[in-house]
């Protein structure tokens, strides 16, 4: 079942060949350590795109869609699919 956020989020990325890489992001004063990218696609957004990311954390429960929108720098916690 997927559940929506929408929520602002911290997050900390990497950036390099393979382009942009969430690593960590902070939802709620908690740290959710990122173990694995399972998709990524952008969607037009205007004169910007946002960039999505489907991501595991560490204790791999649910999966998490989380976007980062250029325009404002700003990352956001979509949903969360999973059994919360």
């Amino acid at each position: 079942m997927a559940y929506e956020v929408n929520d602002r989020i911290e997050v900390m990325a990497a950036f390099g060949r393979r382009g942009m890489e969430p690593r960590l992001f902070v939802w709620k004063s908690r740290r959710y350590p990122i173990s694995r990218i399972t998709a990524t696609w952008t969607e037009p957004a205007g004169l910007f795109h946002h960039h999505h990311f489907a991501v595991l954390t560490r204790d791999a429960a649910d999966l998490y869609e989380i976007c980062f929108h250029p325009r404002d720098l700003a990352w956001h916690l979509l949903r969360i699919h999973g059994d919360q």
